[in-house]
């Protein structure tokens, strides 16, 4: 990890100051805050993320972390520091996804409340991030008129389709002819059966004595 800024908390430049600086780094997605004071006893880390945004924080000689470690940091009026760009994403020890916003913090620095509720930003630009862009609501008079030019050229296409007419006549060539073949049955069925009929009795009669005779002539 390079370290981008280093140096030592005095009255002249606190820990406001250095807090307004790391917020405001727009090269670095992912900055570590490395702090150290040997007048308080405390040493420990705060992760920041894109934004200006807090990730998390903790103390290495107890273990805690989150929002307590974060306020117990940030507090500090004297140690030394060093900020460090991670190059990747946060370890999870410095990354409890808190999502604190920089700019909250410094509006009432050094006096940080019990919780954090107050300090999460519900309609800055993580919402923003997180959460899919709203629909928006069309005007129903532009609404209407893009109905109607999706349906005008529709229509437009249809009527300019050739397989469509080509098709269509072919439909009703097919259902005409049917319509007549029908007709033709229905007025001339009878005549078309009658000789055929007449055959096969005229068959049926002469076939017995034909066979008579053969016998006969044996």
């Amino acid at each position: 990890m390079d370290i981008i800024i280093e140096g030592t908390l005095t009255s002249d430049e606190g820990m406001n100051d250095l807090l307004e600086t790391i917020i405001h780094l727009k090269t670095v997605p992912n900055a570590l805050l490395r702090i150290s004071s040997s007048k308080e006893n405390v040493k420990g880390r705060v992760g920041f993320g894109p934004g200006g945004f807090i990730l998390g924080g903790c103390i290495d000689d107890t273990g805690e972390n989150g929002y307590a470690a974060i306020k117990k940091l940030l507090t500090l009026t004297s140690g030394n520091y060093a900020v460090l760009d991670t190059g990747h994403d946060l370890s999870p020890e410095v990354n409890q996804t808190l999502w604190i916003k920089g700019e909250k913090v410094l509006e009432i620095w050094p006096n940080l409340p019990e919780s954090p509720d107050k300090l999460f930003d519900v309609n800055g630009s993580l919402l923003s991030v997180m959460k899919p862009p709203a629909a928006t609501k069309v005007p129903k008079d532009q609404r209407d008129e893009s109905i109607s030019r999706v349906r005008f050229t529709a229509i437009q296409t249809d009527r300019e389709n050739p397989y469509r007419k080509r098709n269509f006549a072919i439909l009703l060539s097919s259902t005409l002819l049917i319509m007549l073949l029908l007709l033709m049955v229905t007025m001339f069925g009878n005549k078309i059966m009658e000789p055929t009929s007449k055959s096969i009795d005229k068959l049926m009669e002469l076939t017995p004595k034909s066979l008579v005779n053969t016998q006969k002539g044996e």
